[in-house]
């Protein structure tokens, strides 16, 4: 196995009818652990039979796992858009990614006048049909 050793095994090509190509290359330390991965990797742990470089590529957080679902709103986002219906309309409308942009940004000010105008902000772009851009 590729992971006792550090490495990875990816793209499969058929060279011709008896004979494929199977390509390795070193798994980096961000790189992203399929759960069969992750699920392989335990279980040549225990079997003994992982080398040093396969134990220094232990599996990271990074995963190909779906994002959790966006939170419950907020109270006080959850009444800023009930009070704009046009807003609250194409928020709804929008993919879970770019309202989970719009809550992040919103609840990550930490003073009070920041979260309001964050708000007052947010709800202008909503009501405009417009995504939050880099924020």
């Amino acid at each position: 196995e590729a992971l006792c050793f550090g490495w990875v095994d990816s793209l499969i090509k058929r060279l011709d009818d008896d004979r494929y190509a199977r390509k390795f290359t070193p798994r980096q330390p961000a790189s992203k652990w399929s759960e069969t991965n992750r699920k392989r990797w335990m279980e040549l742990n225990e079997a003994g039979l992982l080398s040093p470089a396969g134990l220094a590529a232990a599996p990271t957080e990074n995963t190909y796992a779906p994002r959790p679902t966006i939170p419950d709103l907020p109270a006080y986002i959850a009444e800023a858009l009930k009070a704009n219906p046009r807003a609250s309309s194409f928020f709804q409308e929008l993919a879970p990614t770019y309202r989970r942009h719009f809550v992040a940004w919103i609840h990550s000010a930490t003073r009070p006048q920041t979260r309001e105008k964050r708000i007052g902000e947010s709800m202008a772009l909503l009501a405009a049909g417009k995504k939050l851009g880099l924020k």
